[in-house]
């Protein structure tokens, strides 16, 4: 799992697919829950709340299913079918975005790693010693 520290690192704001990450509230053991804004036309700015897996999670294919089932635990096919994707007023609704764009993270992460293995084998001569 490389190498974790239980202390984060210092937080600095940032851009986060179409969000601004403006605040860490909070590190767990899975994911990182940070104070976000969306901004659109005419100056319009919505607040929210953007949970994130830990970047040293995001290539295990365990974390990946739970991180991605955890909206299933608020019923959110239900939500949707209501109008009501939103959990406190935060909007849920980005979930097939957010799964989409971990499945090729994931896949990239994968493609990078074989490449990687194959090309240490390549230098070495196949040879695994």
């Amino acid at each position: 799992m490389g190498s974790e520290s239980s202390t984060p690192a210092p937080f600095v704001p940032c851009t986060f697919g179409r969000y601004q990450l403006v605040e860490r509230l909070a590190v767990g053991g899975m994911a990182e829950i940070f104070r976000a804004k969306q901004v659109g036309a005419h100056g319009f700015e919505k607040v929210l709340v953007i949970k994130r897996m830990l970047p040293h999670l995001a290539a295990e294919a365990e974390f990946l299913n739970m991180f991605i089932d955890d909206p299933n635990s608020v019923r959110y096919d239900a939500r949707v079918k209501a109008g009501k994707a939103t959990i406190d007023g935060v909007s849920i609704a980005d979930r097939a975005k957010a799964t989409d764009l971990a499945k090729k993270i994931v896949a990239f992460r994968a493609d990078y790693t074989v490449a990687a293995i194959n090309k240490a084998l390549a230098a070495s001569k196949g040879s695994m010693q």
